[in-house]
Parts: C-alpha cells; sequence; structure tokens
C-alpha cells in the first residue's frame, strides 16, 4: 500500500532519500507558491522523484488536499508559527515537524511534540514508517483536539475584539 505524505516545499529536498534509498513506500505532496513551476519540476527530476511526486502549486481549498493525505511532513528549517502546520493539525493528520525552536512552542506543554531535525532523514523514516505502519502510534502524532482549542478563530479574534475595544 502507498500511503500520501503532504510535505512543505520550501525545504531541502534532500528528504528525496525517503523514496529512493527504499526506506518507505511514499508520494509526496508539494503545495504552496512555486511548486508547480518549470524550475521546481526540473529539481524533482535532477533529483529522480519526480514519479513519486505530485507538484500542485498555490491550492485555494487546502482542506480538500489534507483530506487526501496519510501525515504531515513538516521538516522546516526557517518557519516561525507555521499556517501550513496549524492547518494540518485541525485536519486531524499526524504530523511529523521539525526541531527548531519556534515550531516546537507553539505544541501543548504537556504533550511535547515528537519532532526531527530537518537533515536528519534517517529519523524521519523511522518515526514516518511508525505513522503508517500503525494507528496508535499515529495517535500520537495527532493534536486535532489541542488545535481546536488553541487556534480556533473565533475564540482567537474575540480575544483580540475586546482587547481593541479597551483602546
Amino acid at each position: 500500500m502507498k500511503y500520501n505524505i503532504i510535505f512543505r516545499h520550501d525545504t531541502r529536498i534532500t528528504e528525496n532519500k525517503l523514496i529512493k534509498e527504499d526506506k518507505l513506500d511514499v508520494y509526496f505532496l508539494f503545495c504552496g507558491k512555486y511548486t508547480d513551476s518549470t524550475e521546481f519540476k526540473a529539481q524533482l527530476e535532477r533529483y529522480d522523484i519526480a514519479d513519486r511526486c505530485f507538484a500542485m502549486g498555490l491550492q485555494e481549498n487546502v482542506a480538500i488536499v489534507y483530506r487526501a493525505m496519510d501525515v504531515f511532513y513538516f521538516p522546516s528549517v526557517t518557519e516561525g508559527q507555521p499556517n501550513a502546520l496549524i492547518e494540518a493539525m485541525l485536519a486531524g493528520l499526524p504530523v511529523l515537524p521539525s526541531n527548531i525552536a519556534p515550531i516546537k512552542e507553539m505544541f501543548p506543554p504537556e504533550r511535547k511534540a515528537i519532532t526531527v531535525a530537518p537533515e536528519n532523514v534517517e529519523q524521519a523514516a523511522e518515526y514516518l514508517s511508525q505513522i503508517i505502519a500503525s494507528d496508535e502510534r499515529a495517535g500520537i502524532f495527532r493534536y486535532e483536539e489541542w488545535a481546536l482549542k488553541r487556534f480556533n478563530p473565533a475564540t482567537n479574534f474575540g480575544i483580540f475584539q475586546k482587547e481593541m475595544d479597551r483602546c
């Protein structure tokens, strides 16, 4: 069985080792600015992984894209508070984010996220294998309930509005 992994496009493509070295039987989906460009697709060809990747460019209805995925792998090296990661959590996907400080800070302190160094392909492959192999194990990587509370727009905009009203 093949698994779909949504993969953040602005990271290095060295993660192609997950495919080329047969670490996982997966397809990667790249969404976002320039992922449908000729240059980006040429890079996938250079790494000999284009046949296992979907380069979709910007998407208007990302909720549909998330529902098609099995896991959200986010090996970012430069993010602050990434909307894509929040969206994936809200969609109920297991998430495997990078271990950079800004990303680690956005998870519940009582339940630290399992993270991986962006360049640690071996560890990423191990975690992704665990997620794919077991629904129980995948549950450890899910944060939907917490994200619904933490990032609820109605609640957050309400708080913001109250602060604005006080000014």
